[in-house]
């Protein structure tokens, strides 16, 4: 039986200086033939505008998106209620799209094999939080890995 792709989910903190970088992790890791998903808020996932380009790209780059929580004229900034919708909103929504993807790969109704490691901004989803996400959905060879990006 032939081993399967290595697949990274990464979930970025929702603000523009975080996102870019790791879209370019995401591209890096597509260019060394991982599969990779990024995810975003359905509010971001909609101003990416090269979405189409660097999927035709990188086949193995995935685009996913998922509610924060926030009304449609929320301003998205640095905020206490962008931290509440972190806490109380997007937790549960990513929860459920690891469990969509994982039940995907499983089905085989996918080429995307299921996820191996899940890679956050700890302010977005700190270890703990990560850890029990993919614990609770049965996804005990998928591995946390904590990004903190300096410049």
């Amino acid at each position: 039986m032939a081993m399967k792709q290595p697949h990274v989910v990464i979930f970025p903190f929702p603000l523009q200086g975080h996102m870019k970088p790791l879209l370019c992790l995401a591209e890096l890791l597509c260019h060394a033939s991982l599969h990779a998903t990024y995810v975003n808020t359905h509010h971001n996932h909609e101003r990416l505008a090269n979405r189409q380009a660097l999927s035709t790209h990188f086949p193995t780059l995935h685009f996913e998106s998922i509610s924060d929580g926030l009304p449609e004229d929320d301003p998205r900034t640095l905020s206490s209620q962008l931290l509440i919708a972190l806490k109380t909103s997007i937790r549960p929504h990513f929860r459920e799209l690891l469990k969509t993807i994982s039940l995907k790969a499983e089905s085989n109704d996918t080429l995307v094999p299921p996820p191996s490691c899940i890679t956050t901004v700890s302010a977005t989803f700190p270890p703990s939080i990560t850890i029990s996400c993919y614990m609770r959905l049965d996804l005990h060879k998928t591995l946390y890995l904590g990004v903190l990006w300096v410049q």
